[in-house]
């Protein structure tokens, strides 16, 4: 056979080497060309970023794009100041835990993000729950909740309704309906849980030693007749919430439809104080206070309820004529001005009827904490003054869901009674029957209470 000469053969390898070695080269030269190709891409970008922030700082502030709070998400609610007709089967009622209300944010799977009222994040959860989910809770600190058993540990999130589940809106639907919703849907996820318990399949490989584990319960909603008004004044940490059966989730609105109401014997913080421990005797409230002195509560435009004697003391900065005289002189806008402040008030006499106020008598202490960014609305007024005078007490709840059963069966014997003075068709309104009696004692509490023959304790 040819064999080549060692000459030749050494000649070869120097050749393959030296072509090895310019392919590297050039591979490591083109790995160099990309990372600062994306490295000047990376630079071009936080440029602009940074030009963009910038822009935005220098706008103006009614052209800044607004940052999403999430407490504007929550539906306001009022307080029971009178007892609503139909209550048996119009409302339902649950007892509320102690804790803040919040928001339940879930943006991803198993992973849930917590904001209260002042749109402050809380913190990031572990717990069972689709994507795009926003709930709305109240959340007891761990050791709060009474109802806890021995042993369980983290916090608990008590679901009081639903905003939007797995991405489908659920605004529009009735109470009822979400609430037979969120009860169904969290049934399943209950028992999803226990399938993958019990398969011992594993969990995400999410970092769940940092993130807390977050128990979920539904609040225990029932219809407001006799027995779900006992059953939840046995159960209530922080009072009662009637909700009607028929009424929408209206975000950032406060509606009549959702009440609440509390008192010493089911609630700790029933009387509201000041936070130097004022007297529980006496009424304190947030209220509003305008440049011109105006007195009103949240959600009113109309109904002044007092008028302060110097309302550049309480308002922030000064006068709004004064602040437009100093914007001119500096030519720059004073628009941005805050003209009202949130002060605080001792209610020493309050006359009202029908829900609204009619006379008053306030004296201002202090300015409202930084913190506080609403008033109290008028049912709160109200409801805190006639804790302290004529509350709306157990008993009284109690006969109010059972005379809306009293009425409903002397209504049914009536459809199935024939009229007896009916000669011509017509019947003698003059004798009026068993239901109109008793239909001034559920409207309102301005009028006679309901006998306490109709219910017995």
């Amino acid at each position: 056979a040819f064999m080549p000469a060692p000459r030749d053969v050494r000649a070869s390898l120097d050749a393959a080497q030296s072509r090895r070695r310019w392919r590297a080269r050039r591979m490591q030269a083109l790995r160099g060309w990309e990372a600062r190709r994306e490295a000047r891409a990376r630079a071009i970008e936080e440029a602009a970023d940074r030009a963009e922030a910038t822009r935005a700082s220098n706008a103006p502030r009614s052209a800044r794009r607004p940052a999403r709070r999430w407490s504007r998400q929550l539906c306001l609610h009022e307080w029971l100041v009178s007892l609503p007709a139909s209550m048996a089967h119009r409302w339902k009622v649950a007892p509320r835990p102690v804790g803040p209300r919040c928001v339940l944010v879930s943006r991803r799977a198993h992973h849930v993000d917590l904001y209260d009222m002042r749109d402050r994040h809380l913190g990031t959860f572990r717990a069972r729950l689709p994507e795009r989910t926003v709930l709305d809770v109240v959340l007891c600190a761990e050791g709060a909740d009474r109802n806890d058993a021995e042993g369980s540990e983290g916090p608990r999130a008590w679901l009081c309704d639903v905003l939007c589940w797995h991405g489908r809106v659920l605004l529009d639907c009735t109470a009822s309906l979400r609430h037979f919703w969120l009860e169904s849907r969290m049934e399943e996820c209950r028992l999803d849980a226990d399938a993958t318990r019990a398969l011992d399949v594993p969990s995400r490989p999410c970092d769940q030693h940092d993130v807390a584990e977050l128990r979920l319960a539904t609040l225990p909603w029932t219809h407001a007749d006799v027995l779900g008004v006992q059953t939840a004044l046995e159960r209530a940490q922080d009072g009662l919430v009637f909700v009607h059966v028929e009424s929408r989730y209206e975000p950032g609105m406060r509606t009549p439809l959702v009440l609440r109401w509390k008192d010493e014997g089911c609630s700790p913080y029933a009387k509201d104080t000041d936070a130097n421990g004022m007297d529980a005797d006496a009424c304190v409230v947030v209220l509003r206070v305008d440049e011109r002195g105006n007195v009103r509560a949240d959600g009113t435009k109309t109904n002044v309820l007092a008028v302060v004697d110097e309302p550049s003391k309480w308002c922030p900065g000064r006068m709004r004529e004064e602040a437009m005289d100093e914007g001119e002189r500096r030519g720059t806008s004073m628009r941005n001005k805050a003209k009202e402040a949130l002060v605080r008030f001792v209610v020493h006499e309050l006359v009202w009827k029908e829900g609204q106020v009619v006379q008053a008598k306030l004296e201002p202490i202090e300015k409202a904490g930084k913190g506080r960014k609403r008033a109290d609305d008028m049912t709160k007024v109200i409801f805190q003054y006639n804790l302290r005078h004529d509350p709306i007490t157990r008993h009284q709840l109690l006969e109010a869901s059972a005379q809306v059963e009293v009425e409903e069966e002397w209504s049914e014997d009536e459809m199935c009674m024939e009229p007896e003075n009916s000669l011509d068709g017509k019947s003698d309104t003059s004798q009026s029957s068993p239901g109109d009696s008793t239909s001034d004692a559920t409207l309102g509490r301005e009028g006679t209470h309901v006998p306490g023959a109709l219910y017995s304790p």
